[in-house]
């Protein structure tokens, strides 16, 4: 599995702007073909501006794909205009980690 993770800080001022586009700019990467799973967080303390998600792909060939793709590219260019602090990370499984899926 592949997991890419973009972090970012909504700035008071873009905050309505961004809720605007948000929700469908999110849908607009959800439909594109390769993606497995995606999620959202924020951090615990409220009020907060720090959103972090994850979209989940089988391989990076996939990944690729989903990322190429010109719907993708137009929601993370309106993305990077409307917030700060935004970075991407791209992780993949830890070969060392031993997996249990038991409850000890």
């Amino acid at each position: 599995m592949v997991l890419y993770v973009l972090r970012w800080s909504i700035s008071p001022e873009k905050l309505n702007a961004y809720k605007k586009w948000a929700e469908l700019a999110i849908e607009q990467t959800l439909i594109v073909p390769g993606l497995v799973e995606f999620r959202r967080y924020r951090t615990v303390a409220s009020p907060s501006n720090q959103i972090v998600v994850t979209y989940e792909f089988t391989d990076l060939p996939a990944w690729a794909k989903w990322y190429s793709h010109e719907e993708v590219q137009k929601v993370l260019d309106e993305l990077s205009m409307l917030v700060s602090n935004f970075s991407t990370e791209i992780w993949n499984m830890a070969p060392i980690v031993p997996i249990s899926n038991q409850s000890e």
